[in-house]
């Protein structure tokens, strides 16, 4: 090779050798990184796979415990119990009559689940309810709901019709769902005084009648509770009672007009009739129309109106007496 090929090959490296260090940015202060070597990692190994049945969890989005909102009752049991009490609901004669079915894997079935549930729930509010087979269809006739008041000599009606069916199965654990309907009658006016219908889930169970009782239960309670709250809060405020006055020693019509005429002017007594006076008895009878919760000042009105020469001698839903003292006042019992 000759010094002029030989020039030619050292100039074409340098050109290359530019070009490529040109096109790489080194960091100036390179020299300062160091590499420590060191021995390879192992590899955590991947955990077990966990065998334990899948339990429920109301976590996982996949469990639902209730359908829609709770109805939550607006007074408390001592205020319902409080109000029943004064408007003398507990003396009132209440039947429970319902239609409930569960549908389960092997057909339907009836059951009473929900009917002890109501019944239960009554007797703590502290209604009179009365025992009774008898079977009644939700939307009664006048006619027959006369029949039933007539045979079974109640006041107030809860009609109940539900079903329950299965929502759900997870695992080995089985959802109900619960839809029921709820309806208070006056047999008496024929009135329906609360009407509600309500559906909900209960807890699950692994068996299908567990399950589907929860359901029924927690449906029941619910609407209880609200439909007891909704008739004690009318009732409490557009009840009125027919009551029977007798009052003795009156010697004169004078004297028996006066205690209408003052027990008129009472708040809550819409109106009081002198149905008859005897001259030879000397006794006065009287109806009076009142609000429910009027009753028990009735003889606080009368020991009022009459200045304390009348005390009331016996007092009950629809019948109240009273004696006249001619000379002193005489506490009667």
């Amino acid at each position: 090779m000759n010094k002029q090929t030989g020039f030619f090959l050292i100039l074409l490296v340098s050109i290359t050798t530019a070009m490529f260090c040109g096109g790489c940015a080194v960091p100036e202060d390179l020299e300062d990184i160091k590499i420590q070597p060191g021995g390879e990692h192992s590899v955590d190994p991947p955990p077990e796979r966990d065998t334990t049945p899948d339990k429920p969890s109301v976590n996982d989005g996949k469990v639902v415990t209730s359908v829609g909102k709770s109805l939550p009752p607006r007074m408390s049991d001592a205020q319902k119990q409080k109000i029943i009490n004064e408007t003398l609901m507990n003396l009132m004669r209440v039947i429970v009559c319902g239609n409930e079915t569960v549908e389960l894997s092997d057909g339907n079935e009836r059951t009473s689940t929900g009917l002890e549930k109501l019944t239960s729930r009554l007797a703590e509010l502290g209604f009179n309810v009365i025992q009774n087979d008898g079977k009644l269809s939700f939307n009664p006739s006048e006619s027959e709901q006369n029949h039933f008041r007539y045979e079974n000599k109640c006041n107030l009606l809860f009609l109940l019709k539900g079903q329950a069916r299965q929502a759900d199965k997870f695992g080995n654990f089985y959802s109900f769902q619960c839809k029921q309907k709820m309806k208070v009658l006056n047999l008496t006016t024929h009135q329906v005084i609360a009407l509600k219908t309500f559906t909900s889930r209960g807890k699950r169970a692994t068996s299908q009648t567990d399950a589907a009782e929860s359901a029924i239960e927690k449906t029941t309670g619910e609407l209880a509770n609200y439909i007891t709250d909704e008739i004690i809060r009318k009732w409490e405020v557009a009840s009125l009672l027919r009551v029977k006055l007798r009052v003795t020693d009156l010697d004169t019509v004078a004297m028996a007009d006066d205690i209408r005429v003052g027990l008129q002017k009472r708040v809550g007594i819409y109106y009081v009739s002198l149905e008859r006076w005897d001259k030879s008895s000397e006794i006065g009878e009287y109806e009076i129309l009142c609000r429910a919760n009027v009753q028990r000042f009735l003889a606080a009105y009368i020991d009022e109106v009459c200045k304390g020469h009348v005390k009331v001698k016996t007092l009950s839903r629809n019948f109240v007496t009273a004696e006249r003292s001619k000379t002193n006042i005489r506490l009667i019992d």
